[in-house]
């Protein structure tokens, strides 16, 4: 499982290099020749990428908390997620205004472009959290999920309400119709989130020190997902049965979603209505069959 999370976030290097090749306007600081090949997999790539490393942070994190106690669980998240964040953050910061600058001046024929300097981005809303986002959004998840557990655990001093309501209520929602369940909240924050862009699913929290809604529901759901499934790690088993029908569900959704868009981005937000809706669950289906299909091989297949 720790490979796949690590494949998860190694995919990200494709799928960010995908970037300057994508059909239609330009996206990114720079542009290449269009590949409609490179831009399927710049799509594909984002429906289950950061959801499936979700759902695995979630699962690590409970097991780390049940291992280590509240106080090595913070020290180690702190070591582990919080210093890299405040580290490498202001490096690739640096890093996108020096090739943004790069390219402006490469555009004006070697000159500093002229016009009015454009405004500070380092505002609570507009904070450029960049490529490290995910490493903030754990943190916020970190502290929730410590703050429900403390709360749970008021209530439930002995465990036997999570023993005999929880865990049962979870070996049906994570069983064979795992998929259905789990698309239902992630279908109903992409449908109402504000200006939501079909086309790139899940919101990226990569602006702004306060994350999105869509995005802290959608990814915030696989954590809780994950933090719970490590409760019973005998689920995983279930979920290697059914790694192929999984799978194929992911397959099949992502293929009608591009059949109802269009391979070329569209950035023009979607219109409520009934088509948006069911693009809108058919995509948070295949997200979450794709997520238990590639983690259900591995556990099928890479297990020792």
């Amino acid at each position: 499982l720790d490979a796949v999370r690590g494949g998860a976030l190694m995919l990200g290097v494709l799928f960010h290099a995908c970037l300057p090749f994508l059909l239609g306007p330009q996206l990114w600081i720079v542009r290449d020749d269009a590949s409609t090949e490179l831009t399927v997999a710049f799509y594909v790539l984002h429906v289950f990428r950061m959801t499936v490393f979700f759902v695995l942070a979630g699962f690590f994190a409970r097991m780390l908390l049940e291992r280590r106690g509240v106080d090595g669980f913070i020290k180690n998240r702190l070591m582990r997620i919080a210093t890299p964040l405040a580290m490498f953050w202001p490096i690739v910061f640096t890093v996108i205004v020096a090739v943004l600058i790069w390219v402006s001046v490469r555009a004006a024929g070697g000159a500093a472009p002229a016009g009015e300097a454009p405004p500070s981005p380092l505002t609570v809303e507009a904070w450029p959290l960049t490529h490290l986002w995910f490493l903030y959004v754990l943190l916020f998840f970190y502290a929730g999920a410590l703050a429900l557990r403390g709360l749970v655990t008021l209530v439930d001093r002995g465990g036997a309400l999570r023993a005999r309501i929880v865990d049962p209520m979870m070996r049906v929602v994570a069983g064979p119709a795992a998929p259905l369940f789990m698309a239902l909240p992630v279908g109903a924050a992409l449908y109402f989130a504000p200006n939501w862009m079909a086309y790139f699913g899940i919101p990226t929290p990569d602006t702004g020190l306060v994350p999105n809604s869509a995005a802290l529901i959608c990814y915030g759901v696989a954590f809780g997902f994950g933090w719970l499934v490590s409760r019973q790690v005998s689920i995983l088993e279930s979920w290697a049965k059914h790694w192929f029908s999984n799978l194929s569900l992911g397959v099949f959704c992502t293929i009608v979603c591009l059949m109802m868009l269009g391979v070329e981005p569209e950035l023009t937000p979607a219109e409520p209505g009934f088509e948006t809706m069911l693009y809108a669950g058919i995509y948070a289906l295949g997200v979450w069959g794709w997520t238990l299909g590639l983690i259900g091989a591995a556990v099928r297949f890479l297990k020792s």
